[in-house]
């Protein structure tokens, strides 16, 4: 009977320790757990008296964690930690029957998992950017022993992932570390749940939400991260948290490794880092030929599928952040946008790169809600770059510098399409002219191609179009294609101009009368002063976009000022311009003259006659300014009273002269 309880007892507590065997699981068997009492020990060293194999077994096992567990409270580096750990682990290897490379992999992969993942209840959400400092420090350290046990060997890299993929939630900075060692490349583990017949949809959403929130910090976007996490969980396997728990302060090696030189610098570095690396290779990934096996291809739809989230999710974050901002809020100093980063990648070429800005770009276009035309000619004074949120102009910025040109032709095919949000589109020309050399000459041909298709197919959403952008150009003081609004569309618009056909005409000022309860009165000044090119069997048309453009300054208290040829001109000067224009023309009368005639009646009787009409002696071979006096005459612009007046004037002026 004794005989029997004692062969019980003996193969429950060698299957024990063969198949159930862990450091946490030994120590706790060898510390006398609740399980084993004093006496069951006591019996099992009677029963192992006569097996001194097994008895040796089981007093250097009890001496190597004793030795193990006496690093607890010192600090030591790699070399230390290393022959310790190989020791534990073959003599561990010797008790369990498995391999020594296998133990320290399944050690490591247990550290990893108990330790550092714990950073999810301390952030206290799933997708943390960044780990605490001493959390990154003892990532380092168990980074360093497992690439120190990997050259030398010991470490049975297999195993190791095979226990990394089954983790759930890994903190983007352990993903992004891992593969910077060269330990398990983060397309590996993507690659892993894109092969998995589980359905691991979950680990690829908390990927996104991590890449997500990090990007959005970069912009200056708040994003909860290692600052606001509670202090470390102190539930560890104690064998483990030696591992990773040793740290020396002489080696800065791991400092440079996670950016932390200096710990704000430092942190900024390090998301930089973690965001340019990792989004480089979604979408060198992304991009695979159709020749690759199923696995890669689903691989890269997975890879595709992260970086289309990242384009939706962060982008609407940044723009809502940024829209809703106040103009003077500025990014933090040395913080970068993710598309600035990604153009200092020298691997990203520009058939990677471009698709993701392009989308990019889309995106900005079209976010909703849109804001409409109507809004866009009211209020798009404010917004100029100066007066845009630096979060926004940063990350246009960056998408514009890589797109260059091609952006422009993204623009004009968008605008084609409608549903634009105007205020984005118009600080996206904003930018576009002040950070892109060529920017001015490119908005100008974009300008001209709107206008001449718009009048073509009488489109008028293309013609505010060409209005919208020509205007932000002019705010902008792009010169010389756009130095100001009088400017240009006086060039655009005036006696010289292609659009002055009837029906060109006709659609024209269609428009600019529909517009007028949302025109701002500097634009109406100017089209007052500086009136479209008419056909003449039109000029009632005009006269009734006069009058009413007037009335509507009226609405704005704005005192009428005008001048023959713009607000700011003396009489004197709109005569000396009217004269070179009908020398240099073959005598012909300006238009912006005969406008004047017609709409600014008023200015044009009492000033500009009077001053040009005022008595002089006429030379007996007519001069230019006799000419033109004489031709405004015979167009029936000056009265035969007046004009009989004048020249009995000139005769007594003559006669006075004579003496």
């Amino acid at each position: 009977m004794k005989k029997q309880r004692i062969s019980t007892k003996e193969a429950i507590i060698l299957r024990f320790i063969e198949n159930h065997y862990n450091g946490d699981a030994l120590k706790k068997f060898m510390d006398m757990s609740p399980r084993l009492d004093k006496n069951d020990l006591q019996f099992l060293r009677f029963l192992t008296s006569n097996e001194p194999t097994f008895n040796q077994r089981l007093n250097n096992h009890r001496e190597t964690v004793d030795a193990i567990l006496d690093l607890k409270s010192m600090k030591k580096s790699f070399s230390q930690v290393i022959p310790i750990l190989q020791d534990y682990a073959e003599r561990s290897s010797f008790l369990s029957r498995d391999s020594v490379a296998l133990v320290t992999a399944n050690i490591c992969a247990k550290a990893l998992e108990d330790y550092v993942l714990s950073s999810r209840s301390q952030c206290g959400q799933k997708s943390c950017i960044l780990l605490e400092l001493k959390m990154q420090n003892e990532l380092a350290e168990l980074t360093g022993v497992v690439k120190k046990l990997v050259t030398m060997n010991k470490f049975q890299i297999d195993s190791f992932k095979q226990k990394y993929f089954e983790m759930n939630f890994i903190p983007l900075q352990v993903l992004w570390h891992f593969h910077c060692m060269d330990l398990v490349p983060f397309t590996s583990y993507i690659y892993q749940f894109s092969c998995s017949n589980a359905n691991r949809k979950e680990v690829i959403d908390h990927i996104k939400s991590s890449i997500v929130n990090l990007l959005c910090s970069l912009s200056g976007i708040y994003c909860p991260g290692p600052e606001n996490a509670s202090g470390t969980n102190e539930q560890m396997m104690d064998v483990e948290e030696i591992i990773t728990a040793g740290t020396n302060q002489n080696n800065t090696e791991n400092f440079v490794i996670l950016g932390m030189k200096d710990e704000e610098d430092g942190l900024l570095q390090l998301k930089q880092c973690i965001a340019s690396d990792l989004i480089s290779l979604l979408l060198c990934v992304a991009q695979v030929s159709s020749s690759s096996s199923a696995g890669i291809k689903s691989c890269a739809k997975n890879c595709d599928g992260i970086l289309e989230n990242i384009i939706d999710r962060a982008m609407n974050n940044i723009l809502s952040a940024s829209l809703n901002s106040a103009p003077e809020v500025k990014i933090p100093h040395n913080h970068k946008d993710y598309l600035s980063l990604l153009l200092e990648v020298p691997t990203l070429s520009a058939d990677i790169l471009e698709p993701f800005l392009n989308s990019h770009f889309v995106t900005t276009l079209s976010y909703k809600p849109h804001v409409d035309v109507y809004t866009a000619i009211s209020k798009q004074d404010a917004w100029t770059y100066k007066q845009s949120p630096a979060i926004l102009t940063s990350i246009i910025r960056s998408m514009l510098v890589g797109l260059r040109a091609e952006s422009v032709v993204v623009l004009k095919n968008f605008l084609q399409k409608g549903d634009v949000n105007w205020k984005l589109a118009l600080v996206c020309v904003s930018t576009y002219v002040n950070c892109i050399p060529e920017g001015g000459s490119h908005m100008k041909g974009l300008v001209d191609w709107l206008l001449s298709k718009a009048f073509l197919n009488c489109n008028r959403s293309l013609l505010i179009a060409s209005f919208l952008i020509a205007r932000q150009c002019c705010a902008e003081d792009c010169a010389p294609w756009f130095p100001n609004y009088m400017s240009w569309f006086g060039t655009a618009f005036g006696h010289e101009s292609s659009w002055a056909s009837q029906q060109s005409f006709e659609f024209f000022i269609q428009f600019l009368t529909e517009v007028v309860p949302y025109e701002p009165p500097a634009c109406l000044r100017v089209h007052i002063d500086k009136p479209p090119a008419c056909p003449q069997s039109s000029f009632f048309l005009l006269g009734d976009y006069v009058t009413l453009a007037k009335t509507r300054l009226k609405d704005f208290n704005e005192k009428i000022e005008f001048g023959v040829f713009g607000p700011g001109l003396t009489t004197e000067q709109d005569i000396e311009h009217a004269l070179t224009h009908f020398e240099t023309h073959n005598g012909e009368i300006a238009q912006t003259v005969l406008s004047a005639c017609l709409f600014h009646r008023q200015h044009f009787e009492q000033n500009f006659l009077r001053k040009l009409l005022a008595p002089r002696v006429i030379p007996d071979t007519p001069d230019i300014k006799a000419k033109f006096i004489n031709k405004l005459h015979s167009m029936g612009k000056i009265s035969h009273s007046v004009y009989t007046k004048y020249q009995e004037t000139c005769r007594a002026e003559a006669r006075i002269f004579q003496g």
